[in-house]
């Protein structure tokens, strides 16, 4: 089976674009990962296991506070 013509290099250099980019600016990618979309589930997670501990031990929501970036 041969490629699509956008991944056949005789053809097009999509190929070439692609590798580059994601050469470039995969560094970039993980730090944006790590640093805003890890934080941000974490930050929700923490939210959520403390408001379900709060109302275990019968705090209102209204008291409870986020930690957040």
């Amino acid at each position: 089976m041969s490629p699509s013509t956008v991944e056949n290099i005789a053809h097009c250099e999509f190929a070439y674009l692609r590798d580059l980019l994601i050469r470039t600016h995969m560094q970039n990618i993980k730090d944006i990962t790590s640093s805003i979309h890890y934080e941000m589930y974490r930050v929700r997670r923490l939210h959520e296991n403390n408001t379900v501990a709060a109302h275990a031990n019968g705090i209102p929501e209204h008291r409870l506070v986020a930690h957040e970036m």
